[in-house]
């Protein structure tokens, strides 16, 4: 790669490819509702399964790109999504308690005292 498009990836932000998309898919969509429209003033949709298709990709189409919309202004903290499920609690931070004191471990009580050696005897 040359260092002027080196120098100019770098120089993209998330923003910058986040308004090409919203841009893009704002094109898309509302050549797809045109498309919707056009179908019904032009009298296609009577006129059998062709103008039924065209209906159902220019809804499909328009449903896709409404949906990129919709996740990239929830990405931007435009939209909040409601939650799913219970509601999760807080957990308050509570004061952390002292390791309690671990007591020594004790020997086990001695029932007998080891046996004694005997004493050596010299060998002979």
């Amino acid at each position: 790669m040359s260092p002027t498009i080196e120098a100019r990836n770098e120089a993209m932000t998330f923003k910058t490819n986040e308004i090409e998309l919203t841009i893009v898919s704002v094109f898309f969509l509302v050549l797809s509702l045109v498309g919707v429209v056009w179908t019904f003033t032009s009298g296609l949709i009577g006129s059998g399964i062709d103008g039924i298709l065209l209906l159902g990709v220019g809804l499909l189409m328009a449903g896709v790109f409404a949906l990129q919309l919709l996740f990239i202004a929830r990405d931007a903290g435009l939209v909040k999504f409601p939650q799913m499920g219970p509601p999760k609690k807080a957990v308050a931070a509570a004061p952390a308690k002292p390791p309690a004191a671990v007591a020594p471990p004790t020997k086990p009580p001695a029932s007998t005292p080891p046996p004694a050696t005997p004493p050596a005897t010299p060998a002979k």
